[in-house]
């Protein structure tokens, strides 16, 4: 999210949430997770509400989104997610706290309202390539620096993006305001 704090309900609002609380409803499956790095695997959220989970400048979620929003019979999509509130300034360092460790993977996301480039993003012992899933394609697009699907490697605003850590460990990235591209990438 471009703005730091509890803004996932905020966010969420025109998409249908289900299994936690603040979601449209609390009893079914969740579809809202994020990340943990030191386990490698996807948590579900429990509070999307204004006093539950928040996340950190630069940290990805996950989010499924159903066609049928509002739970009515039919489809809504497409819909518009926004946040309101004052954008991240300064850096932000994925993961923020801890490291990734050798091999393992991150999913950050983009802290700005502006697309970022890779290209210019703090790499510290990550691998230099970037990868996004392009829904449309059914696939992931990346991005080494030089190649690849991932045009000259623009990460769009709200655009989560996987790393991984090289073998030294101890990886991490920091997104800094100057790694703001003057282009637009594609979310």
């Amino acid at each position: 999210s471009p703005v730091a704090g509890q803004v996932l309900g905020e966010l969420l609002t025109n998409a249908w949430t289900q299994g936690m609380t603040g979601a449209d409803i609390t009893w079914a499956n969740p579809n809202v997770w994020t990340f943990n790095v030191s386990g490698q695997n996807w948590t579900a959220l429990s509070d999307i509400s204004g006093s539950g989970t928040s996340i950190a400048a630069g940290q990805g979620f996950l989010v499924y989104v159903f066609e049928d929003t509002d739970n009515d019979g039919s489809a809504d999509l497409p819909v518009t997610l926004s946040v309101s509130g004052s954008e991240n300034s300064g850096s932000a360092t994925y993961p923020a706290s801890g490291s990734i460790a050798a091999n393992a993977w991150g999913f950050a996301g983009n802290p700005y309202y502006s697309t970022i480039d890779w290209d210019d993003v703090t790499k510290t012992n990550v691998n230099s390539t970037v990868s996004v899933w392009d829904d449309a394609a059914g696939a992931y697009k990346s991005w080494n620096g030089t190649t690849g699907g991932l045009t000259d490697g623009l990460i769009a605003p709200f655009q989560g993006f996987w790393v991984q850590a090289n073998g030294s460990g101890s990886g991490s990235i920091t997104i800094e305001e100057a790694d703001k591209s003057s282009s637009a990438g594609t979310f």
